[in-house]
């Protein structure tokens, strides 16, 4: 089965099993999410680099006087004084993903040392979010294994019909344990609505630590539409402490209700990478490596559609170089479904 007949079996599987509770409304104290993410080169027209990323995650209700509550306030130095509410409430997030990473070339079984090297990483994530209408803190914690044990190779190549298989597989890192710290923080300083048509700004900044991921973030998504979602905008399924943006933040979200709604956006997003062991290569054992680019840069735009409680976001990426050798920039897609329940 290829990339694109397994990705619109997905969705449509997705969306059938979702119909039939989709049209009963839901309470904001009870609402929770279940999201669904692939990123994959298939939709930028190459099968090469960062090749195919999944997540799926699953987001609680809001929760008070808990535990949550209490870790939050022990962490509350986090909250950096930028942005003040007195209408904060607490989610739990987890995830789990799986990444997969190729050289341009995967017919050839050899190390090809000017590439970036084969790696897969399987990982599970759980989050501890802190949210009002105007502000999301997101810290989670990320652990998982890089190398083999990862079941990349499996992965991509049951997905290829037998003369897609990537053949360098034996070339991949090594396996190593992977973990990484992140908090993320989204502001909504812009929200304009009239009758049922909206326009939203969302700024976002935090940052990365661990021995997968090392950086430094900033960026920026702005949106406009009809009946726009009280959340904080899309994510993709690579990314590191977005888990949650897409729950919503006040009873009067358009999903909560079961109203119809559509919006476009852009996203701009840059990183200073001081560390990927994709490209860096294995921490703790030799393997291959390559020179990465230290700032890199991700240019998003796309749309959305919400079906009374199911939102479906596809969102086209481009990604400047990662590595020196990397010829051109890529490009790639990503859709998102996620229910409220």
């Amino acid at each position: 089965m290829t990339v694109q007949r397994q990705t619109l079996s997905c969705i449509l599987i997705f969306l059938a099993l979702l119909a039939p509770s989709a049209v009963q409304a839901v309470s904001f104290e009870d609402a929770r999410v279940f999201e669904a993410i692939q990123d994959n080169d298939w939709f930028g027209g190459e099968d090469r680099w960062n090749t195919n990323d999944v997540r799926i995650a699953y987001i609680s209700a809001p929760i008070e006087q808990d535990a949550a509550t209490r870790i939050s306030d022990d962490i509350s130095w986090l909250s950096l004084p930028l942005w003040e509410s007195s209408e904060f409430f607490r989610r739990w997030t987890f995830a789990g993903s799986q990444s997969m990473f190729t050289p341009e070339s995967t017919s050839n079984p050899d190390l090809i040392e000017d590439d970036r090297p084969y790696a897969g990483w399987l990982n599970i994530a759980l989050g501890l979010n802190k949210q009002s209408r105007r502000q999301l803190d997101a810290l989670e914690l990320t652990l998982g294994v890089v190398g083999p044990w990862a079941l990349g190779e499996e992965a991509q190549n049951f997905i290829h019909s037998e003369d897609q298989k990537s053949m360098g597989w034996d070339n991949q890192l090594r396996n190593e344990p992977g973990f990484m710290l992140a908090w993320q923080r989204y502001l909504r300083i812009t929200d304009w609505s009239g009758p049922g048509w909206g326009f939203d700004a969302i700024p976002h900044f935090g940052g990365v630590a661990g021995n997968v991921y090392t950086f430094a973030n900033a960026g920026l998504e702005l949106r406009a539409g009809k009946n726009l979602p009280s959340d904080f905008g899309s994510s993709l399924a690579w990314q590191v402490g977005h888990s949650g943006t897409t729950a919503p933040t006040t009873p009067e979200d358009p999903r909560l209700n079961g109203r119809y709604g559509w919006h476009v956006f852009a996203v701009a997003d840059g990183r200073y990478v001081a560390h990927n062991i994709f490209l860096d290569g294995n921490t703790w054992r030799d393997s291959h490596s390559v020179d990465k680019e230290e700032w890199v840069a991700d240019l998003s735009a796309g749309a959305a559609l919400l079906i009374r409680r199911v939102k479906v976001t596809y969102t086209h990426t481009m990604r400047t170089k990662e590595f020196t050798q990397q010829p051109e920039v890529q490009w790639f897609g990503s859709v998102n479904i996620s229910v409220v329940f």
